[in-house]
């Protein structure tokens, strides 16, 4: 895996440092200069921001369409050696050490792929320095105005993804299976962008007294159809859809359709059927689950739907797959959605 996400890192750093495409989106924030790059078929490859110190380094964000992350750090004058793994650690402010390792890409280049989960975002995005130690020493950069840099960097990516869905008119290929997406998704309407969804799972989870999760990069994420995917520290994962402008969807009749196309895929014991849920304040919301044992592949998934008055729909799915399925549960798979509901403010989406 560490290879894989290497080579896809390298690659985005090769486009960054040589590529400069037509119709590139550009973009200054503070001393963070940024755009996108896409590959010689034209397909997109990433989006990265830069910005050089005093000391004559230039630290560059990458985040590729994948939504993995990684760090370069540049020196004109460095003479390192090509292939070379460093080990290194990255001391934001007063917060836990970030453990990487990195490699020499070119003489001058080192690249570390950097962990999408919420402890490292916000360490990034609200530090005031960083200083980053190996076994040569320490470098000491400050951070100052990476909160909206990076904020804008992940637009920049939701930006160039919509582009591409736009232009092959398939904004849903890849799916898993059907029945995962709402029928609003096949229906054209308007799909919460992935960036606004990623920070709002992030303020949700905090707001609900979640911590330790990790939002899930597309190479690690069993739920294909799913904007955002996070794994919790019990080993659920977690799942985010969200569209806008569906007023006529009913609730009951998707769920149903969810439960179906479910059962469909299950060659084992199944077991289906709805969950109380609490609707107020306009607010409607639909809980049903759907578990196959003793099947060529095991599933429990809990799906929540939620509807506000604005016709947002929103997707939550807690669940367990394959191997983790067929062991006791790590915590109560049912109950994974019941501090997001108490905690989340729907409407804010509208």
């Amino acid at each position: 895996m560490w290879g894989h996400r290497m080579r896809i890192l390298a690659l985005a750093v090769v486009m960054a440092a040589f590529v400069a495409p037509a119709q590139a989106e550009r973009f200054k924030v503070g001393s963070w200069v940024g755009k996108s790059y896409n590959d010689k078929s034209g397909q997109f490859v990433s989006c990265s921001m830069a910005a050089t110190y005093k000391s004559g380094i230039t630290m560059m964000f990458t985040i590729t369409k994948a939504y993995e992350w990684g760090i370069t750090l540049h020196k004109a004058d460095w003479d390192l050696v090509t292939d070379r793994r460093v080990n290194a650690a990255l001391l934001i402010d007063d917060y836990e050490p970030i453990v990487v390792q990195g490699v020499v890409t070119s003489r001058t280049t080192i690249t570390a792929p950097l962990k999408n989960s919420n402890r490292v975002v916000n360490a990034m995005r609200r530090g005031y320095v960083m200083r980053i130690k190996t076994k040569d020493g320490v470098e000491e950069f400050s951070l100052k105005g990476t909160y909206n840099a990076i904020a804008r960097l992940s637009k920049c990516v939701a930006n160039q993804i919509a582009v591409s869905r736009h232009v092959s008119d398939n904004a849903f290929a890849g799916a898993a299976r059907d029945a995962d997406r709402p029928a609003a998704s096949r229906q054209g309407y308007e799909r919460i962008d992935k960036t606004t969804a990623t920070i709002f799972v992030s303020n949700l989870m905090s707001s609900a007294g979640i911590t330790g999760f990790e939002i899930l990069p597309p190479s690690q994420n069993i739920l294909k159809s799913f904007d955002v995917v996070w794994r919790r520290p019990d080993g659920i994962i977690g799942g985010f859809n969200g569209f806008r402008n569906v007023k006529h969807l009913n609730l009951d009749a998707e769920a149903a359709r969810m439960m179906s196309g479910e059962a469909a895929t299950c060659n084992g014991d199944l077991a289906s059927g709805k969950k109380r849920a609490a609707s107020k304040n306009g607010i409607e919301i639909r809980r049903i689950f759907v578990a196959c044992r003793n099947s060529d592949f095991d599933f429990e998934t809990h799906y929540t739907l939620v509807k506000t008055p604005g016709g947002t729909i929103i997707q939550l799915a807690h669940g367990l797959w394959g191997k983790a399925a067929r062991k006791p549960a790590p915590a109560p798979v049912g109950d994974a959605d019941r501090a997001l509901i108490q905690s989340a403010n729907w409407s804010q989406l509208d």
